[in-house]
């Protein structure tokens, strides 16, 4: 079956050419409709519900734009590309934040268009691939009354279907799972290398441990997330057996968080009571789920917190002080960005902005001509908000230091020391061996250049990496002592008070 195509564009030529020049078939799409205008263009989109629509940007009623964020909300399309004449930051915000597939900029070049409509083609088989296999395996779970229950249960919440009359009996009868509430997991900051954190270990592990605590519970999906359907008894209050779940579920997600040396974070949704309620509850816990992105730590999300109204922000700043090696005014720039991406909640955007901005980073680092580029770290699985915004930070610091600092060997032993102040074994040592000198040699370099023994330096850039810490986020002392270098907790109470004048618990609630 061919994949149907909507194109929309008010300009004539453009749109017979989109039309007729392009070879749809030899793609295995076909054009079911077209339209000069954005009205038109939604009423084809409600009618038709096609794979995929081309729309120009800029046309007479809805724009191109308006018409993505409608179907961003309603799913008129799978996949959603536009033509537009813009090229910039601001545009590709808005395109991401309504899951734009691809734009295209004119004058069209035919071959991008062809490359963009097999990228989302792509796109979609991958997602029927997915539904397939979804498919395949709920089937599978036919075999006992449990695994018929679980896939019942599922279906109905992700789905809203209407069950069929002998579905209605089974759940009317089976009274285990006649009422409960949805558990979702996510997990951030796997290490890469422990094949322990597996998702599907991890699922089965949850699962053990509520059974353990005598919580009947059915498992869902394992892909990006873990879902669990628990069980909630008839004959006790249905919110007092709520709280017993998220103080269970709280329990787990932070016994595994920490054996695991990873985020784990759950939500428990709302108590659903019949089955029309269970799409309900499905949809909002996968909303709160989201949130999950921006926690600092393992356990249940228990209170929502407020969102702030959506930010468009801007790296020009941040940038400029960059390419100057404007270390202070970078760091503020810096910290103003993550307050406000954190405020706005909006996980999607978030990691868009960082990705942007990293991307610009690297560029900046180019230009520079520096000879050791940092990059990244790439020790996690699905890193969250706080650990892709101190990966991303140390990375901004060690390219804006170098920078400011020049290409002379103190400068290359100041980027050493950023990427390295968090490992406890490093010191001029090591660092001398990393660049090829004597330890003294590099010693009295260090004090000649400036007026600083590389200790107290070192001592000085992690005392300062924990302030920043203290400031930003909820960590304990002992968490931060060991993200900073520190391997003794007390030594850093002690290192740290001697630096500042107050002890890192009189220092946080001096800011709060």
């Amino acid at each position: 079956m061919a994949y149907s195509i909507v194109v929309l564009d008010d300009e004539p030529l453009i749109l017979e050419g989109l039309t007729r020049r392009v070879d749809w078939t030899a793609m295995n799409c076909e054009v079911v409709g077209s339209a000069s205008n954005g009205t038109v263009g939604k009423e084809l989109l409600e009618q038709l519900r096609p794979d995929l629509v081309i729309s120009d940007i800029k046309m007479p009623g809805l724009s191109g734009m308006e018409l993505a964020e409608l179907n961003y909300k309603h799913g008129y399309a799978s996949k959603f590309i536009i033509l537009t004449a813009y090229s910039d930051f601001a545009f590709a915000q808005k395109a991401i934040r309504y899951q734009v597939e691809d734009y295209i900029l004119k004058p069209i070049d035919f071959q991008k268009l062809k490359e963009a409509v097999q990228k989302a083609i792509s796109g979609i088989q991958e997602m029927e691939r997915r539904e397939q296999k979804v498919q395949k395996l709920e089937e599978g779970m036919k075999n006992t009354q449990e695994l018929v229950t679980a896939s019942l249960l599922f279906n109905i919440a992700r789905y809203s279907s209407d069950s069929v009359d002998w579905e209605q009996e089974f759940l009317k009868n089976y009274m285990m799972f006649r009422q409960g509430v949805f558990l979702f997991v996510k997990l951030y900051n796997r290490n890469k290398e422990k094949e322990a954190g597996s998702l599907g270990n991890i699922q089965n592990e949850i699962v053990k441990r509520f059974l353990d605590q005598g919580t009947m519970i059915l498992r869902g999906s394992a892909d990006d997330k873990l879902i669990f359907l628990c069980q909630i008894e008839t004959k006790v209050d249905t919110e007092t057996a709520r709280k017993r779940i998220v103080d269970l579920a709280d329990r787990i997600m932070r016994e595994i968080g920490a054996e695991e040396k990873m985020i784990c974070t759950g939500v428990v949704s709302g108590v659903y009571r019949t089955k029309e309620e269970l799409n309900d509850r499905y949809q909002e816990g996968i909303e709160r789920l989201k949130e999950s992105f921006f926690a600092v730590r393992s356990g249940v999300l228990v209170e929502m917190l407020p969102t702030e109204e959506p930010v468009e922000v801007a790296l020009d700043g941040l940038l400029h002080h960059l390419k100057h090696g404007n270390l202070r005014e970078m760091n503020e720039e810096y910290l103003a960005l993550c307050k406000a991406l954190r405020g706005a909640k909006d996980a999607d955007y978030a990691a868009h902005v960082q990705k942007e901005l990293h991307h610009q980073a690297a560029k900046v680092a180019s230009g520079a001509g520096m000879v050791h580029k940092p990059a990244m770290e790439q020790r996690y699985l699905a890193a969250n908000y706080d650990q892709l915004s101190r990966m991303l930070g140390s990375y901004l610091n060690a390219i804006c230091q170098y920078i400011g600092s020049g290409q002379n060997l103190i400068g290359k032993v100041k980027l050493l020391v950023e990427e390295c102040y968090g490992d406890s074994q490093f010191g001029l040592s090591a660092a001398a061996d990393r660049l090829g000198v004597n330890n003294s040699y590099l010693s009295r370099l260090f004090k000649k250049e400036t007026d600083e023994n590389f200790v107290d330096y070192l001592v000085d850039v992690r005392i300062g990496k924990a302030e920043y810490l203290l400031k930003t986020t909820k960590l304990k002392n002992s968490e931060i002592s060991a993200m900073v270098g520190f391997e003794d907790e007390r030594y850093f109470g002690k290192v740290f008070k001697k630096k500042c004048g107050v002890t890192p618990r009189q220092y946080r609630e001096s800011i709060t």
